[in-house]
């Protein structure tokens, strides 16, 4: 893809109600884009371009999943942003003189009773704490094989990408991945010792590529299912019913400097 100012359409995105940040950051973004002559579209733009932080840069992902993205840091850490708010122009430039690359990342999927939900960090389900008080149980299957050879006790699980390995994954000790690799990662998991009936052993994180995961529940549990934070639907997880983590067939298009 080379972004012409004549055939490509722009849109920015920047903090929620944040009023001065608008004026202070992103209005002048969307000034120089305009007098580079690019044409402004906020319904199907070819260009997004998010200025702020992390939770900026993932909300635009969100709401524009087909557009490409960049990322501009501004008054944040933004580890998923690429430049800084004054080298703005420069990054204009380039992209006029075709100076960039597309990277495509895929995204984490899950799916459950055929409703697809995606996350490009991570994909989740967690126990509603307001509305159950205990924790989720159940068991992770791998091609057919029980991967941990024991129930899981724990408050959810999470499908996490390379992208966002170093988020929330890895708060829950998951591991910082490679390009390709995903993390099927236990949020605050233990294996039941059935036996005994304690806790025997801390549920490790798996490493996958091309693997689909099946988690069969074993406890009935009001749940939320999240994607980057997100929260995208609220619902009862009943016992024996299944959900499957994979790699998702579509990706989001990150536009490099």
């Amino acid at each position: 893809m080379w972004f012409t100012p004549e055939s490509n359409t722009f849109c920015v995105v920047g903090k929620l109600h944040d009023a001065g940040f608008e004026y202070r950051r992103v209005r002048p973004i969307k000034e120089k884009f305009l007098d580079y002559g690019f044409r402004l579209d906020e319904s199907e733009p070819s260009l997004v371009v998010a200025v702020g932080g992390d939770g900026t840069f993932l909300r635009a992902v969100r709401k524009y999943p087909e557009s490409s993205i960049l990322g501009i840091r501004s008054e944040s850490r933004g580890n998923s942003l690429q430049i800084d708010f004054e080298d703005s122009d420069e990054a204009i430039k380039r992209i006029l003189k075709g100076d960039y690359e597309i990277s495509r990342v895929s995204k984490a999927e899950l799916v459950y009773k055929d409703k697809k939900f995606w996350g490009l960090n991570e994909v989740y389900f967690i126990r509603d704490t307001s509305k159950f008080p205990g924790a989720n149980r159940f068991r992770v299957f791998k091609e057919g094989k029980d991967v941990y050879s024991d129930e899981i006790y724990a408050d959810g699980c999470m499908f996490a990408t390379y992208f966002g390995s170093s988020a929330y994954n890895w708060s829950c000790q998951g591991p910082v991945l490679d390009e390709g690799e995903f993390a099927f990662t236990p949020i605050a998991g233990c294996c039941l010792n059935r036996k005994v009936k304690n806790v025997s052993e801390k549920a490790k994180s798996l490493v996958v590529k091309g693997d689909k995961i099946n988690v069969k529940i074993k406890r009935s549990a009001e749940n939320v299912i999240c994607g980057d934070n997100q929260i995208l639907v609220k619902t009862t997880l009943r016992k024996n019913e299944e959900i499957s983590f994979r790699k998702s067939d579509s990706c989001i298009k990150l536009l490099k400097l």
